[in-house]
């Protein structure tokens, strides 16, 4: 129910209702609860829950990004390997396929990455991190598989002002670094072009 306030009036406080983890109201995947792409993803019936012992040379934990690109490289570095993927849902259904499939390096957060690893280990995993685009540009074309990837350049825009420090932060570690071309500082008209 909505009410009309008189000019100058405030709404009475209302209690804290948090949107559902990893979900937002806007999210495509937020009216049924998984990720967008598993309504047009192959239909799998789950494996049986894992019980005993398993004897494998590789266990991954986790079927995110980083699970599952680890036991695909595992497998390419080594065909005979016995690898095991040990997730307690469905694979890429957690935050990694929440996202909406973005692959991005980790410019933007070069200035934590800073405070983390010190300077040459925050360019070298920044560095590391950059060749996941081509990597799956390659996975794909080499395996012809259609998996909607589209590149474009990462936009990080800023809404608030404590994303303005984080922005100003990123700028800066970049431009101490050497690489100032990984975090260029747009204006308002030219980020309007860019989103036309």
């Amino acid at each position: 129910m909505r009410r009309r306030l008189e000019a100058g009036a405030a709404l009475p406080p209302q209690p804290y209702k948090p949107e559902p983890v990893g979900r937002s109201r806007l999210s495509p995947g937020a009216v049924s609860g998984t990720p967008w792409w598993l309504d047009e993803a192959p239909r799998l019936e789950p494996e049986p829950p894992l019980e005993g012992e398993l004897d494998v040379d590789v266990a991954i934990v986790g079927g995110g990004y980083t699970g599952l690109w680890t036991a695909l490289s595992v497998r390419e570095l080594e065909p005979s390997a016995r690898v095991a993927v040990l997730e307690t849902g469905l694979c890429g259904e957690g935050p990694s396929g929440r996202n909406g499939g973005f692959l991005h390096g980790y410019w933007p957060l070069l200035a934590r990455a800073r405070r983390t690893f010190g300077d040459d280990g925050a360019l070298a995993v920044a560095q590391a991190a950059s060749a996941i685009v081509p990597a799956v540009r390659d996975f794909v074309e080499r395996r012809s598989l259609d998996v909607w990837l589209r590149e474009a350049p990462m936009l990080e825009v800023s809404a608030a002002q404590v994303q303005d420090e984080a922005v100003a932060a990123a700028v800066a570690a970049a431009g101490e670094l050497g690489v100032e071309e990984e975090a260029i500082p747009l204006g308002r008209d030219e980020l309007a072009r860019r989103c036309a």
